[in-house]
């Protein structure tokens, strides 16, 4: 027998598997956690599309993070009707959408909260220039509960938690001409209410929503959860704003930004002979009185 070496050649290498699908689109993959996305209160007769508004926001985030492995939405969401404001008014029409949710009782007209505020000495028009001023007509007039806060980005877990039990925000920020967040140092200074929340998450493509109401409280399970999530999650909160009836998302990070940038009135207010006697910090420095703070409203 020969003494050669009878092993059999080392086969070729074989090429990689193909990689992975890409996860289907989010048309394909929606996981909602009741048949109607939760929107039992819309089709209203004042906000036929409210629905839809949302589902297309929803979509475009999914949308613009694509790059992403995998997104989840969690969306919670407790329906509120818009309120439209008529001059400078966005911060009392904020305030009377988060009435609406947490003392729905109250009946309130714009035109009747108006005079209160200004029996107040806080506004001549309906502007409100100070965080201070809005607590205390809260508080004062209408017997709600608020603590005034700073630091919107340190406090997103207390802010999740707080919109999860159902209770709003009122934020100012610099509204661009679509209303959303921008950097404008306070010369377009806006009000808006916040009630809900969306975490942007991980573990799959899909939306869930969740439709919850006014006071309910989540288990420690799925608060510890939220909490896990949290920190390493895009944050997106349900808003609206008094120059529209369209219910908006917005990302929480541009909010705080926005939020933070509140310096100064515009000239074109402080320079106008018909609106010298709006009341606003002197030299219409926003500093002191807006920037950098909100409102928690409780029920």
């Amino acid at each position: 027998m020969s003494s050669s070496d009878d092993s059999f050649p080392t086969p070729p290498t074989q090429p990689p598997p193909p990689p992975p699908p890409l996860p289907p689109i989010i048309k394909d993959n929606k996981m909602f956690l009741n048949n109607n996305l939760g929107f039992k209160s819309f089709n209203q007769n004042n906000e036929p599309n409210s629905k839809k508004m949302i589902e297309d926001q929803l979509e475009t985030i999914i949308l613009n993070s694509i790059q992403e492995e995998t997104i989840t939405l969690l969306s919670m969401y407790h329906h509120c009707d818009s309120v439209i404001q008529s001059g400078p008014t966005c911060g009392l029409v904020a305030l009377m959408i988060c009435l609406k949710l947490v003392k729905p009782d109250v009946q309130t007209e714009l035109s009747a909260v108006l005079e209160r505020a200004r029996s107040f000495g806080f506004t001549k028009y309906g502007e409100m220039f100070s965080v201070e001023n809005m607590a205390k007509f809260i508080e004062q007039e209408f017997s709600v509960r608020v603590q005034t806060r700073q630091w919107l980005e340190k406090s997103k877990l207390n802010v999740v938690e707080h919109l999860c039990l159902g209770m709003p925000l009122l934020v100012p920020y610099d509204a661009d001409a679509n209303y959303e967040p921008c950097m404008k140092e306070g010369k377009r200074a806006h009000w808006a209410p916040f009630w809900r929340h969306i975490p942007l998450s991980n573990p799959n493509h899909s939306i869930i929503h969740l439709e919850t109401t006014i006071g309910t409280d989540l288990s420690r399970d799925q608060f510890k959860l939220m909490k896990a999530v949290l920190p390493k999650s895009k944050l997106y909160i349900y808003a609206r704003q008094g120059k529209s009836r369209r219910i908006q998302i917005w990302n929480y990070e541009q909010l705080c930004k926005s939020n933070r940038n509140l310096y100064r009135v515009s000239n074109k207010i402080l320079n106008d002979p018909e609106r010298m006697e709006m009341i606003f910090p002197e030299n219409g420095d926003l500093t002191q009185s807006l920037a950098n703070q909100f409102i928690m409203v409780y029920k």
